[in-house]
């Protein structure tokens, strides 16, 4: 997964304004266990979008899928 970590990252490069290039990045950090990449791409995304469902709830997914359950709660409000 690491390939779709450098693809995202790419992406992001070609044009930092693009959310979902930033979600992109966030999701495939997360599917390798890289929590603190996944929660800043995320949280990018989040700010760049003002909060669409989809990316409050993976962000809020990074601290779940790290034991941090109450930051969880919290960040997908």
């Amino acid at each position: 997964m690491a390939e779709a970590q450098l693809a995202a990252a790419r992406a992001v490069l070609v044009d930092p304004s693009n959310w979902f290039s930033h979600f992109a990045r966030g999701i495939a950090a997360l599917l390798d266990g890289d929590w603190p990449a996944s929660r800043a791409a995320l949280h990018s995304a989040v700010e760049m979008t003002g909060g669409i469902p989809a990316a409050l709830m993976w962000f809020g997914a990074t601290f779940a899928f790290s034991g941090m359950e109450e930051e969880a709660r919290v960040s997908s409000q």
